[in-house]
């Protein structure tokens, strides 16, 4: 799995989407000659930013070889909601992000998950809800990482307990 996002502007997305899907077209025929799947994965502030922006993008890239990268992150911090957002997009997703987000003075700050108000227990049974069965990682933000002191072996089992508590009050089993 390939993960991509796509660049751009918020405000670009009308201007690009077809160029976007066009060239999205072209790397679908490139992954599938290498046997690679696409997952493309919105971002706030990026053009592809949106629940159904990226469900448009994918039908129009008509290959079984493009997928989404869920993360929810990216939607909370414009504000919307999480069961929707899942299920226009749970069952074409083949890799999910676990990673809180606030926004603070229209800016998105990301947070480890359980330091958000993110509905971990929800967030897992929507995604098992829409078939999804791949990996639920976390994805630790450079705005994270890069303070002073940061320790990843505390971020990581901070993470985990969290998480762990999810999985077992949502009754998903974990691989």
């Amino acid at each position: 799995v390939l993960v991509l996002t796509l660049g751009g502007k918020t405000k670009d997305w009308e201007k690009s989407k077809h160029r976007m899907a066009e060239r999205l077209r072209g790397w679908a025929k490139v992954g599938q000659s290498h046997r690679i799947l696409l997952a493309i994965k919105p971002h706030v502030g990026s053009a592809l930013h949106t629940p159904h922006g990226t469900l448009w993008l994918m039908q129009q890239a008509d290959s079984s070889w493009v997928k989404v990268t869920y993360d929810y992150s990216h939607f909370r911090a414009q504000g919307f909601d999480m069961v929707e957002s899942i299920r226009l997009l749970g069952s074409h997703a083949v890799f999910a992000h676990a990673k809180d987000a606030t926004t603070e003075n229209g800016k998105t700050r990301f947070l480890l998950p359980g330091d958000g108000d993110t509905d971990y227990v929800t967030y897992l049974k929507e995604l098992q809800a829409q078939g999804y069965r791949g990996s639920v990682v976390l994805e630790v933000s450079g705005q994270i990482h890069r303070k002073p002191g940061y320790d990843p072996v505390v971020a990581a089992k901070h993470c985990y307990k969290n998480l762990s508590a999810a999985f077992e009050k949502a009754g998903v089993a974990r691989a």
